[in-house]
């Protein structure tokens, strides 16, 4: 049994090893925790196999930021500290396209511009991570942002 908290999973027993805490993810506030009576990660049970990792364990993208109304609101943390700084993690359908395209395909540089770390996206995953996530803006009824 699993329930969620904000931007990691609580285990009532020991955590598999692929979904062990993530050194980068530790931005939590008391707003990110929530009981959820259901599965919370059932809206993205539909996605295939190799980008609900993605999302998931293998980048964590919604331990930081939300998907389809799931995932964490995560704040920005100083790296030298660990201290809140700036805003928020956006939803994945909140980016511009043309942002949420140059971070999948340019996260080298995407991430040298922000001065972080980059979280290497899988080079078999980008085009359909990117697909998903502006066919859901679609569907959200932002399809120009």
């Amino acid at each position: 049994m699993a329930r969620p908290l904000g931007a990691f999973i609580h285990f009532l027993n020991e955590a598999p090893l692929e979904l062990l805490r993530q050194p980068s993810h530790d931005a939590l506030t008391i707003d990110s925790f929530h009981l959820a009576e259901t599965d919370p990660l059932a809206p993205i049970d539909d996605v295939p196999k190799e980008i609900y990792e993605g999302l998931t364990h293998q980048n964590g993208c919604v331990y930081c930021h939300s998907f389809r109304g799931i995932g964490s609101r995560s704040h920005h943390n100083q790296a030298s500290n660990g201290t809140p700084y700036g805003g928020f993690a956006l939803p994945l359908e909140e980016y511009p396209p043309e942002v949420w395209k140059a971070f999948l395909f340019n996260q080298e540089e995407v991430a040298a511009k922000i001065g972080a770390s980059p979280n290497i996206v899988d080079e078999s995953l980008k085009e359909a991570l990117y697909e998903l996530v502006i066919k859901s803006r679609r569907e959200r009824g932002n399809p120009g942002q």
